[in-house]
């Protein structure tokens, strides 16, 4: 073989030519446009975590309130992985430590069934616990408030039921109709009855709250065959003091659907009469949306666990646990909104839609003068036994009693009645929000909306001044610091006007959060 003669090539070789570097290259290329695309939607799957796997809202979608979020707001187009809820700020507790309350407390310091019997129980075992065998299950889901409290003597039930904002979630894009549904609420009192076991063991009240969700303005909220409260949430409050953590104010339960469900449907089982099957077996936990956000942290409804997590809105302290008011005001405020300011912003609101319903807000008013009165003196005299309650409890600090010590006030007889009182006559503590001043107005607007959820019965009440001076250097911080999610306020959604500074991924306030948070750097201690 000569110098140019070129070797045989190896069976199973083939030489590496230009169309081979030109395959390769192209290959490269591929993989390089594929590794792109995929840390591309890595960053992008942020924005749909939590969200059921859906990406975050577009502007164009349907049913938008542009009035309080405009269709140019950045919020709408930033992925935003600032905004990614990091953890919960409502302790949510475990099963296990619902079981182990529902035995080693409850069942022992209220003398409920047993240890080991109390966990198999139903809401029908504590209804003859304080006196009611004859109340079932499917009496509380079906019959309206007039019904259930003819049940037994004057005096011994009460029921009402009203458009709960507090329910209502509040976390995605404004809407016309909140995605879940209006949240509603029928909550029956029973008395312990004299000779119960109830009565026997100390306790006062059994408070019943269901939960329920509207998907429609027009619909009826409590249309027994379409609507069942799918969580159930029981305050059993102790008649007298003093109190400690053998010997406790209030017991936490959770019950399961009141009446049975088929579970391919999801609608009531009736047998061959057409009558609903009891249920309402004893439960652990409730789901809620405390800790959504919105778009960019849009999550589901958590488990929330008794009794850690009832604690946090009824009182913070094991041994003396407190019911909340009935804020009536409140809820016509989110409704109607009345702040007496002419800049058309402050009648913006969450669930104005409302307002065109067949059905009042408090519910049993039906619309009707005479019906109003009847049920608005109901709900005073369930804020008469709740006042009881709070007032039982030595608490230094107990602006819960405050609030509903003026709630009474202004609603009794001789006062407003049943009238609403818009939030700035409202004020109570050692120093009144002013009615005629507009800034303070304005506060009132932006504490109601944003911050009541939380602040009418955890750690203060917006509608105590002297309590919002106090914080009103740690607000700014708890709103607009987004880097620390355990301490980021509000916990169920984001504050209108907080832009995100991309560089650095800190929380900037404009807009209305900027107007209210100068306000509030304004006001006078």
């Amino acid at each position: 073989m000569t110098y140019n003669d070129k070797p045989e090539p190896e069976r199973g070789y083939k030489p590496f030519g230009p169309k081979d570097r030109l395959l390769l290259i192209l290959a490269c290329t591929l993989l390089l446009v594929v590794i792109i695309l995929l840390f591309w939607c890595l960053r992008r799957d942020r924005s749909t975590r939590g969200s059921g796997g859906q990406p975050s809202p577009t502007p164009m979608k349907a049913g938008l309130n542009p009035a309080e979020l405009p269709l140019a707001h950045v919020r709408r187009s930033i992925n935003g992985s600032a905004f990614q809820l990091v953890r919960f700020q409502v302790v949510e507790g475990n099963e296990d430590g619902a079981k182990n309350y529902y035995r080693q407390t409850v069942s022992p310091q209220i003398g409920f069934l047993t240890p080991d019997t109390i966990l198999g129980s139903s809401i029908k075992d504590l209804l003859e616990y304080f006196g009611y065998p004859g109340v079932t299950p499917k009496d509380l889901h079906r019959l309206s408030s007039d019904e259930i409290m003819k049940l037994s003597p004057p005096g011994d039930i009460l029921a009402t039921r009203f458009f709960a904002p507090k329910i209502t979630a509040v976390a995605t894009e404004p809407t016309l109709i909140p995605a879940s549904g209006f949240g509603w609420r029928k909550l029956v009192r029973l008395k312990a009855k004299a000779g119960s076991l109830a009565a026997k063991n100390g306790m006062d009240l059994l408070l019943f709250l269901q939960n329920i969700f509207e998907k429609t303005v027009a619909g009826n909220p409590f249309d027994i065959d379409r609507n069942v409260s799918r969580f159930n949430q029981v305050i059993v409050t102790r008649k007298e003091g003093e109190f400690s953590p053998a010997k406790r104010a209030a017991y936490f339960f959770a019950y399961s659907e009141l009446i049975k469900i088929d579970k391919n449907t999801g609608q009531p089982i009736k047998d061959a009469n057409g009558n609903f099957a009891d249920d309402g077996k004893i439960s652990f936990s409730l789901q809620a949306t405390f800790d959504g956000r919105d778009p960019e942290t849009n999550l589901a409804p958590k488990d929330y666990f008794v009794p850690d997590s009832c604690l946090q809105c009824h009182g913070a302290d094991k041994s003396r646990g407190k019911a909340n008011y009935l804020d009536t005001d409140h809820w016509i405020d989110r409704v109607t909104p009345d702040y007496g300011l002419s800049d058309p912003k402050f009648k913006e609101e969450d669930f104005t839609a409302l307002a065109s319903a067949p059905y009042d807000v408090i519910f049993d008013g039906a619309r009707d003068p005479g019906k109003f009165q009847k049920a608005f003196d109901v709900i005073r005299l369930l804020n008469e036994d709740i006042r009881d309650q709070n007032q039982r409890i030595s608490d230094p600090d107990n602006f819960q009693l405050n609030a509903v010590n003026k709630w009474l006030n202004l609603h009794s007889p001789g006062n407003s009645g049943t009238a609403h009182v818009p939030p700035y006559q409202r004020g109570f503590g050692n120093q009144l929000w002013e009615p005629g001043d507009q800034s303070h107005r304005k506060i009132l607007y932006y504490l109601n909306r944003y911050c009541y959820r939380c602040h009418s019965s955890v750690v203060y009440n917006v509608f105590d001044r002297e309590a919002v001076s106090g914080y009103r250097g740690q607000i700014p911080g708890r709103v607009v610091n987004i880097s620390q999610s355990e301490k980021w306020m509000p916990q169920d959604r984001i504050f209108p006007g907080l832009e995100i500074d991309q560089t650095h991924g800190t929380g900037v306030p404009t807009g209305n959060l900027k107007e209210f948070l100068d306000l509030l750097a304004q006001l006078q201690p």
